[in-house]
């Protein structure tokens, strides 16, 4: 059994589901499962050269815009938010239910909490992988702990988008989050993450390894968890920027803990840069956010759904 990941700001509930993520953004059901898909945008830093303005995606007069500016992805629920291009993580995030405190044992509901980050009545915009979908007014969160500790804040949005599509993020923001396309490449994936109007490089490299006692008997595993560290992959992304190699992501796909992965690039957070957006799914279903605006790549934003 794999340990859990340290942060866990939101998960998403059921064990079917793969992450083609669920239009109905009621954030709930659905998991982060993933097939290799594309990475959207970053963000931008004092270290790196400045990403070039993009023009706000029109949003309307009635447009509601909280400060703290929500990110909800269908089949997850809320990630986080940015306010002033700075990451607000849900684990740091205040909530009341009924104007107490959430305990920190709490387990149970789904109950409607009261969070800063996410008031109720916000106008998000919908985007996929080609960009603007459409757009709704989001709920407040329904808070959920499950007998695992796994936490689930979903956001119900109306109306949803038409369709099924796969990669649903809701922004509550005036920006275009989606202004440069990502494309598959022999090597992997090219994106001009920063807006020079230069394309960097994703390397993607897929590697299998196997572990010296996988299938033994009498080690206290299971056939199915013999069989799954034999078939265990390593996929590592790289990026190429500014004459520099970083790697951004090294995922593990078992085919039982971890069956799929996929990957998006968007600006989260209106800063002109891309994020690199990584999800994984099977057994357990995790989500990282990945910023590179400041020379380096750092995860930002992640939620975690397992045991």
């Amino acid at each position: 059994m794999r340990n859990k990941r340290d942060i866990r700001l939101t998960s998403r509930p059921g064990r079917a589901a793969v992450l083609a993520f669920h239009l109905c953004l009621s954030l709930a059901s659905g998991r982060a499962v993933a097939q290799a898909s594309r990475p959207a945008e970053a963000a931008p830093s004092p270290s790196a050269s400045p990403a070039q303005p993009i023009a706000p995606a029109p949003a309307g007069p009635s447009a509601v815009v909280n400060e703290n500016h929500p990110i909800v992805v269908a089949g997850v629920g809320l990630i986080g938010g940015s306010k002033d291009r700075a990451w607000l993580k849900l684990q740091s995030a205040p909530k009341t239910f009924k104007g107490k405190p959430i305990d920190p044992n709490y387990i149970g509901g789904p109950i409607v909490v009261d969070m800063p980050m996410v008031r109720g009545g916000e106008t998000y915009r919908l985007y996929t992988p080609k960009g603007v979908v459409g757009s709704g007014t989001g709920s407040k969160v329904a808070f959920q702990v499950d007998g695992a500790g796994n936490e689930f804040h979903r956001v119900k949005i109306k109306p949803a988008a038409k369709g099924t599509p796969k990669w649903l993020f809701a922004i509550n923001g005036d920006w275009d989050a989606i202004p440069r396309p990502l494309k598959t490449t022999k090597k992997g994936y090219a994106i001009d993450v920063d807006g020079d109007g230069r394309e960097e490089t994703i390397r993607v490299r897929t590697t299998q390894e196997k572990l010296a006692n996988a299938g033994a008997s009498g080690q206290g595993e299971s056939d199915a968890e013999a069989q799954s560290q034999n078939n265990t992959k390593v996929v590592t992304f790289t990026l190429e920027m500014n004459g520099k190699s970083s790697r951004l992501m090294q995922l593990t796909v078992d085919g039982t803990y971890t069956e799929q992965y996929q990957v998006a690039a968007i600006d989260l957070n209106g800063d002109g840069w891309l994020e690199f957006v990584f999800t994984t799914g099977g057994h357990n279903d995790s989500l990282e956010v990945v910023d590179v605006a400041r020379g380096k790549p750092e995860t930002v934003l992640s939620t975690y759904s397992g045991d």
